[in-house]
């Protein structure tokens, strides 16, 4: 083909028709325009057809973490109504002097205001497309908007979050020598912080239970910020699930799209 333009350069050359020259080498510079233009499109057509299926990974990618911090607020709820529960069922006992007509939920109420669950936040894809420049892929403006606001304010909460386990964890501390070690042991045998399945034997008087407790330094406003802090746990993940659904079902619609 560069042979066939030389040759044809040549003649025109040699014929001394300059005009008939100029006018070639006019659609030749032409010709040449056309061809790297034609490259750059099909360049730039490959570019967005690779993006787009590196945007489909990642928006698979994304609803599997966000599946998995659904599950994650779920078990926040649970956990957070729970110690709601058991907040309540001591703070009842401390301020009345009717006792229970069982003692159990009592003991079990005050092992486990003293258990902790972290909150388990997943955010490695989406530290990924941050940290690589590739949440620029993701077209859709609605979910690159949701998914900022969602982590943003996730990593305040965990944040908030530490601050109630300090509570939980003061209580675990202050409560020590309430129950005997081996009712302690009894109860984490057969418990979860997420619920409670068992039967414990062999408890010690339940008004005996109560005068260790109010003996506790501090123990009713300690309980009291628990329970709180339980509530606005509750709250603020039952908001988190519907912001993660919401985030989910675009994600769906995006890959469907694709």
């Amino acid at each position: 083909m560069l042979r066939f333009f030389r040759n044809i350069r040549r003649r025109l050359l040699q014929s001394g028709k300059v005009q008939n020259y100029l006018l070639y080498a006019i659609g030749e510079i032409f010709l040449v325009m056309v061809g790297i233009l034609l490259a750059l499109q099909i360049n730039n057509w490959n570019k967005e057809r690779q993006d787009r299926k590196l945007e489909h990974k990642y928006i698979g990618r994304l609803k599997s973490e966000l599946l998995r911090n659904l599950k994650t607020s779920d078990n926040q709820v649970l956990y957070s109504e729970f110690q709601i529960k058991n907040a309540n069922i001591l703070l009842t006992i401390l301020s009345k002097d009717t006792l229970f007509s069982n003692t159990e939920p009592i003991a079990v109420a005050i092992e486990q205001v003293g258990w902790t669950y972290p909150i388990r936040y997943d955010s490695d894809v989406w530290k990924e497309l941050n940290n690589t420049g590739n949440v620029a892929l993701l077209q859709n403006d609605s979910l690159r908007d949701l998914l900022i606001d969602f982590h943003s304010r996730m990593l305040q909460w965990v944040e908030i979050d530490r601050e109630y386990q300090d509570h939980v964890l003061s209580f675990e501390k202050l409560k020590a020598d309430v129950l005997s070690p081996e009712l302690r042991h009894e109860i984490a045998n057969h418990g979860h912080p997420l619920r409670y399945s068992g039967h414990l034997d062999n408890l010690p008087a339940q008004a005996e239970i109560i005068e260790r407790l109010k003996a506790l330094q501090g123990v009713t406003g300690l309980l009291t910020d628990i329970a709180i802090e339980a509530k606005d746990n509750v709250k603020i993940f039952q908001a988190f699930k519907t912001q993660i659904e919401k985030i989910i079902a675009i994600c769906d619609r995006e890959a469907l799209a694709k």
